[in-house]
């Protein structure tokens, strides 16, 4: 029993006893007043005295019952007091605990009063409002009202930890003073609730910290059911922010999953332990043509091939004996479509758990086409390797070293060099060391300048066979680079070019045969100029000698003037050999030798030439010379005679035209940094665009007693010097000839140094 229960017991007890000592009290007095009234008038009678003896008993017999009923309420007063001692210790121990843990709770803990709510409720209902709901729906306004009438009368620490508020006096007040616009919704149904009478409410509600911080709370609020009437409320709050965070972050990764599964371009099949499909995403739709709502639940067996078909044991073991399948292994499989059509597959499969149960995905990718570019890489490979294997040379890739070695090479590597294909990939044979010495220092530089400038490359030069015969070979190739631009490999192609070089020489040596001829064709219609030219110096040698010889045979011979007449003979006769010596460079047949040539001079010596030939007396020459031009490669002699050719063919051009308007323009001109070039140019008749188009061609002539050969050769001399000869009509009369020689030597375009 409790210490409530005994205080509750002894106050009727205490009641009884206090009505006991007002009946002895009465007692007592009615006795003392008997006594006093029989004292008087029958004190002297014996049964006066006998009766006053009885009374006097009675009033000691009252005064005893007095005194018990005394002490009694005396005692029973002490215990009261004692006991309710206690129950205010124990009060205030109960109330120290209760703040104790009202302090301590981890929740958020708050007492609040509705009274003057309740009050207001009140005043709605005897104004008529029976729909309390709909009424706060209404009128808003009342809501906010409401929100100030409900007091806050306490909070613990973890409020104001929640709220971020410094002390108790800033949470306390209204209510309205905390809640944010979202909160009033959640407050509108919590004033419903206890408004009809409820003693619980709990809701999520969404508020916000005094500065501001969006907080996801759990609402509850309690009255207490033991006194009705009463209108104070407990109100706990349990901050819920980090588990929405939570569960928002695990709603938006299950939405980034589900996007990336939907939207995935490979299939994704999911499948329980028992072979059922779990997931079916629209990849996997459009690979086997079901729908996720008719494979969902149903045995995975269906996709794969039948057991009396040609069966796939890949296929089946991911999707039907997940826990056989050898998992994160990419392998191949046919899986079968629903039109039971079939569909190669690559497949890989991983294991997942989800609480006690384990999932398994099949990742799988439709690989038809895949599976026809292999097939038509493999067809092309083999047309590839036929063709290789007929082709006229040697297909290679090798490394960008400085050993070149070999990764792969061509069978025509063994008709190329010799070598069978396998001893040059083993590199028991080094295909750099076949080329010549001579050739090698200039094919490795050409390679590495292409392969460095990501260029392709065309090279001659010359490999010793097997047999230890020397051949020509045509190269071409360019580098294989990787995605940052690095020199991976170089592939090209090699093939035999000794018979087309051994043509090469001996159209050289009749180019050479013919040019020479032309020369002493030249040479013959000059005849009568350059007799002229040579009979001239040697008459004044003859008159010399002879005024030389009259001096010594008449005795007055004067040493002085003997000394300045064979002075004379002297220059006479180098005038004449010089002619000789233009004549015989001009007429000689021979190699042809390369060397550098400033154009400038060469076209001086030409013009020097060409003064001999009588004709030129009635020609005037308009020299126009580039002030600084680059040299060019080239043969001296077979240059000297183009030019010497276009003059000649410019004077005849002429022939018809008036004395003063035969003048035959001569210039040089640069093209760039790459070219130079001359241009010989007259004011002739020209010709029509019809005839002047086969001008090159061999044995065309527009003259009486030409052969046709002149501009053919010089046409052939001007490209083996790897230059250009064409023309172009002037604009008022005649026509120009043009032809170009490159700057860059021949034996750096090409690895031959002898190309003529």
């Amino acid at each position: 029993m409790t210490l409530y229960e005994r205080f509750d017991i002894q106050k009727p007890a205490l009641r009884i006893a206090s009505t006991f000592f007002l009946f002895g009290m009465v007692w007592i007095s009615i006795t003392d007043r008997a006594l006093e009234l029989l004292s008087g008038e029958l004190s002297s009678t014996e049964p006066a005295q006998t009766y006053l003896s009885f009374m006097s008993l009675q009033t000691y017999k009252g005064w005893l019952f007095v005194v018990f009923t005394t002490v009694l309420i005396y005692w029973l007063s002490w215990r009261q007091i004692k006991q309710h001692l206690q129950i205010e210790r124990e009060l205030r121990e109960s109330r120290r605990r209760y703040s104790a843990l009202f302090q301590a709770a981890p929740v958020s803990i708050w007492e609040e009063d509705f009274s003057a709510y309740h009050s207001a409720l009140g005043s709605l209902r005897k104004a008529g409002v029976t729909d309390i709901r709909r009424y706060m729906k209404e009128h808003p306004a009342f809501v906010k009202e409401a929100a100030r009438l409900v007091r806050i009368l306490d909070v613990n620490h973890a409020t104001l930890q929640l709220f971020g508020a410094r002390d108790r006096t800033q949470l306390l007040g209204g209510l309205d003073r905390i809640l944010n616009p979202e909160a009033m919704e959640v407050l509108r149904e919590e004033l419903v609730s206890l408004g009809e009478g409820k003693t619980f409410f709990q809701s999520e509600v969404k508020c916000s910290t005094l500065q501001g911080t969006p907080l996801d709370v759990i609402l509850s609020v309690r009255l207490s059911p033991e006194v009705p009437e009463s209108h104070y409320a407990v109100v706990s709050m349990v901050n819920i922010t980090y588990r929405k965070r939570a569960e928002e972050a695990l709603r938006a990764s299950e939405g980034r999953w589900r996007a990336i599964f939907e939207t995935a371009a490979e299939a994704i099949i999911v499948t329980d332990e028992t072979g059922k499909v779990a997931s079916f995403n629209g990849a996997a739709e459009r690979v086997f043509g079901y729908t996720a709502a008719e494979m969902l639940g149903e045995d995975a067996h269906r996709l794969t091939l039948a057991p009396t078909e040609r069966c796939d044991s890949t296929l089946a073991n991911c999707l039907c004996y997940p826990q056989t399948a050898v998992h994160g292994e990419v392998r191949e499989g046919i899986g079968r479509r629903k039109d039971g059509t079939t569909v190669p597959v690559a497949v890989a499969a991983s294991q997942f758990v989800i609480g006690e149960r384990r999932f398994f995905a099949s990742i799988l990718s439709d690989i038809t086409d895949r599976k026809r570019a292999e097939q038509a890489l493999r067809e092309s490979e083999r047309r590839l390797a036929t063709l290789l294997s007929n082709l006229p040379g040697m297909a290679y890739r090798r490394l960008p070293d400085e050993q070149w070695t070999t990764l792969f090479v061509s069978r025509g590597a063994r008709l190329l060099t010799g070598y069978k294909a396998d001893e040059l990939m083993s590199h028991h044979v080094q295909y750099m060391d076949l080329i010549e010495p001579d050739d090698r220092g200039h094919v490795r530089r050409a390679v590495r300048d292409a392969v460095s400038r990501r260029q392709c490359y065309q090279l001659e030069y010359r490999i010793r066979c097997r047999d230890g015969h020397e051949r020509w070979v045509w190269e071409q190739g360019e580098g294989v680079f990787d995605f940052n631009g690095a020199p991976l490999a170089v592939e090209g192609f090699i093939t035999d070019i000794t018979d087309r070089k051994q043509a090469e020489e001996q159209a050289r040596q009749h180019r050479a045969q013919l040019a020479h001829l032309d020369r002493v064709n030249t040479m013959g219609t000059m005849a009568a100029g350059i007799a002229h030219e040579i009979s001239q110096p040697l008459t004044a040698i003859n008159a010399y000698a002879q005024a030389v010889k009259r001096r010594i045979t008449s005795g007055t011979a004067d040493t002085a003037k003997l000394l300045d007449l064979i002075g004379k003979i002297s220059a006479a006769a180098e005038r004449a050999g010089a002619v000789m010596t233009k004549l015989r460079s001009l007429l000689k047949q021979g190699n042809t030798h390369h060397e550098w040539l400033d154009i400038n001079e060469l076209v001086r010596g030409v013009i020097d030439l060409v003064t001999v030939d009588s004709r030129f007396v009635h020609f005037r020459i308009d020299l126009r010379l580039t002030p600084v031009a680059p040299k060019a490669m080239g043969d001296a002699v077979q240059i000297q005679q183009v030019v010497l050719n276009l003059i000649r063919n410019a004077m005849d051009a002429m022939e018809g035209v008036p004395a003063e308007d035969k003048v035959i323009t001569v210039s040089t001109f640069q093209e760039g940094g790459s070219e130079v070039g001359i241009a010989i140019g007259d004011r002739g008749l020209g010709m029509p665009d019809e005839v002047a188009a086969r001008l090159f061609t061999p044995f065309f002539t527009t003259k009486e007693s030409g052969l046709g050969m002149g501009l053919a050769i010089s046409q052939s001399i001007i490209e083996s010097h790897g230059g250009k000869l064409w023309y172009t009509h002037n604009e008022n009369r005649g026509m120009t000839f043009h032809f170009s020689l490159p700057v860059a030597p021949v034996d750096q375009r090409n690895v031959s140094a002898d190309t003529a």
